[in-house]
């Protein structure tokens, strides 16, 4: 065991922190009639890297099971649901943003420029980046908009502005799948993977048995491969940490370990995971 490769954090984190040590992740693979062990990855590639490892030390792999973090979070999920890709993610935000009239999808406007339908691109990078950072939860969106509060007032008023934008924004793009979803013209579809693995989340929360229903003999979920550790992904392992039997490990690269530990030591606790909410940020 390296001397910083361990980080058991018990006043803090609910899972174990693993640095710069991929072979923990298969050290106890053998036979097994069912998968004990879940190890999931954010992309395939990861997943298959993990798999020619695998081959190399010719060892029985049968207690592992292999995931996407999306395969994970479509399983927690009742029914078939499928993520927009990014073509049609532009041309649904291309249509709310030429017809919502909303001041807080106006207030976006004052950072990003007008109309808002000619940077839909710059917008949706925008969300993107935000959804990782705070999931749109209203303690992350507060916290965001903290860390810029000794500022000068121009840029905590276009803070502000930019958060309220995107949050009204990610909430009419929600409100608009269900709507097509529930009208019987689409099936049921999620925003993107990381809005995927934020309904998981919801999914868990509200109905805390349905990890046991899904992966009744998982004793260990290991999360490997991620360069960085999104606030929805962060939320899922903790309440899966927290609310199952589960043993929870994060597994994380030599280079950007270090400093996703000392975030996660230093995020504030959301209290409602899995809930995205609209910044009400009233400064102008």
């Amino acid at each position: 065991m390296r001397a910083d490769s361990l980080s058991t954090e018990p006043d803090s984190l609910p899972f174990t922190v693993y640095i710069d040590e991929p072979e923990r992740l298969w050290a106890d693979s053998h036979r097994a009639e069912t998968p004990t062990q879940l190890i999931v990855t954010p992309v395939e590639l990861h997943q298959r890297n993990i798999e020619r490892r695998l081959r190399e030390t010719d060892r029985p792999k049968s207690n592992l099971d292999l995931q996407s973090i999306h395969g994970v979070a479509k399983a927690v999920i009742k029914g078939p649901t499928e993520t927009l890709d990014r073509l049609d993610r532009l041309a649904l935000l291309r249509t709310v943003l030429d017809g919502e009239c909303a001041e807080s999808v106006q207030r976006l406007a004052q950072v990003i420029g007008t109309p808002l339908s000619a940077h839909v691109e710059d917008v949706e990078q925008a969300r993107v980046e935000v959804a990782l950072v705070t999931g749109f939860t209203q303690t992350r969106l507060e916290a965001f908009a903290d860390a810029v509060t000794n500022t000068d007032q121009h840029t905590r008023r276009d803070t502000d502005d930019l958060l309220a934008g995107l949050s009204k924004l990610q909430a009419t793009l929600r409100d608009r799948l269900e709507q097509r979803s529930s009208n019987g013209t689409h099936p049921t579809r999620a925003l993107s993977e990381t809005d995927l693995l934020t309904r998981a989340t919801r999914t868990l929360v509200d109905n805390p048995d349905r990890w046991a229903t899904v992966y009744p003999d998982i004793e260990t979920l290991a999360v490997a491969g991620a360069s960085m550790l999104s606030a929805p992904l962060e939320d899922f392992c903790r309440l899966v940490a927290t609310t199952t039997d589960v043993d929870v490990e994060l597994h994380l690269r030599a280079a950007t370990g270090p400093a996703i530990r000392e975030q996660l030591c230093s995020h504030p606790t959301v209290d409602d995971p899995g809930t995205q909410e609209v910044y009400d940020g009233t400064a102008r």
